[in-house]
Formats: structure tokens, sequence, C-alpha cells
């Protein structure tokens, strides 16, 4: 029995000393130009104190739809060490069509609703292929969603909301996302992270996976230098 348990200790040791040098190996591996890149003038969306993490999207991308549940679950698994922000777009974002979507999404935001609607959104478009790219049309889904319709519509043309979009415009070219495509996430305004980055795994749902390593990885990476 005393030489099973010294070999069970052993093997224990074995396995999670290879877990180890796996996972160092992938850090090691993440590098600036590859895996992620530099924003030439870093700065910060917003001011504050946790690691702040952008995330640049639209309802329209297949991508995002994708990775929006594993993104979800990371948010939460982080939500003590990060500042977590949704940046869209306006009406001539790839799309014409699209630009409901981005003035939709602020118009949610105004009145409290955007995290909550996140899901049915991204379900709606991408699964159930409801054409949501009118006004009119975003209106009567919001409202089966709880969303007040009269509410949604004023806010939907609200200054407020025409405030963010060139707000929001301002940041996808400062920090070149535009060029990128979505999604694509921002950290500390220094790093961007894609998952058409991860180009070191083949499958998709390894590439979206890994984004989220590597967010994680560039979070460690600058905490620790902001500690030194």
């Amino acid at each position: 029995m005393r030489n099973g348990s010294r070999l069970l200790a052993k093997l224990g040791l074995f396995v999670g000393l290879a877990l180890w040098l796996t996972a160092a190996g992938a850090q090691s591996a993440y590098k600036e130009g590859v895996q992620y890149r530099l924003v030439e003038n870093p700065q910060r969306i917003a001011s504050g104190s946790k690691a702040e993490v952008a995330e640049f999207f639209s309802y329209g991308c297949h991508i995002c739809y994708d990775i929006e549940p594993s993104l979800e679950a990371w948010i939460k698994a982080n939500g003590d060490r990060i500042d977590f922000i949704r940046v869209t777009h306006g009406p001539d974002f790839f799309r014409r069509s699209w630009g409901v979507y981005g003035q939709s999404y602020y118009a949610l935001e105004t009145l409290g609703a955007a995290d909550r609607l996140n899901g049915p959104l991204f379900k709606a478009i991408h699964q159930d292929k409801e054409r949501l790219d009118s006004q009119a049309r975003m209106a009567d889904f919001v409202a089966k969603q709880g969303v007040d319709k009269k509410a949604f519509t004023a806010a939907y043309d609200s200054f407020a909301v025409r405030t963010k979009l060139k707000q929001a415009q301002a940041q996808w070219e400062r920090f070149g996302v535009l060029l990128l495509g979505t999604p694509a996430f921002v950290i500390n305004g220094k790093y961007v992270v894609s998952p058409g980055f991860q180009q070191h795994v083949q499958e998709k749902e390894a590439k979206l996976s890994e984004t989220l390593k590597v967010m994680d990885y560039l979070i460690a990476k600058d905490s620790k230098g902001a500690a030194n």
C-alpha cells in the first residue's frame, strides 16, 4: 500500500508538471506581431484600476456570435479583475444594413438593456435568421423582449446615441480595428487580440479558445509590468 501511494504521488507530480510545462510552453509561444499586436499610441477607453478589456464587435458578425458563449463565461470568471467594455459600430460599417445593429446596441445600452439582450439578439440574427435590419423591425423585436417600444425608439434617434456612435467610430480608427474585422479585443488600450491572429491552431473553436488564453496572458503580463 505504501509503495502504491508513493507511485500515485509521483504520478500526480508528473502529470501536474507536464500540465504546467504545456501551459508555459503555450504562453511562451505568444509573440507580439503574431498572436497579438501593439497599439501605436496606447490609451485606455475609460479610467479605472482594473484591467480594461474592450470588445469590438457587430451583431452581424458570425464569429462574434460563435465566441459569445465562451466570452460570457470568461467575463464572469474574470469579473473581479477586469472592466469589460463593448464597442460596436455606426451606420457605414461593412454593410449599411448592419448600421441598425450598432445604433440599436447603444440605444439599448442607454436603457440598461444591452447586456440582457446580447444573447437573444445574436440568436435571432444568426440562428433564427430574423431580419432586424430596420429600426421598425428592431423595435418590434426588443418590445417582445420586454423593452418599452417608445423608449427604445426615442433612444435610437437621441443625441446621446449619436454621440456614442461618433465616439465608437473614433475608437475603431484609433486602435486600427477597422482593418482587422470582428471580433477584436483591446487590452488596457495597449494590445489588440483577434481570432484571426491565432494561426498556430487550425480549428475554429481552437482559435476562439486561444484568443481568450492570449487575453489572459496579456492581462497577466501587463499586471506584472505595472507591479515592477
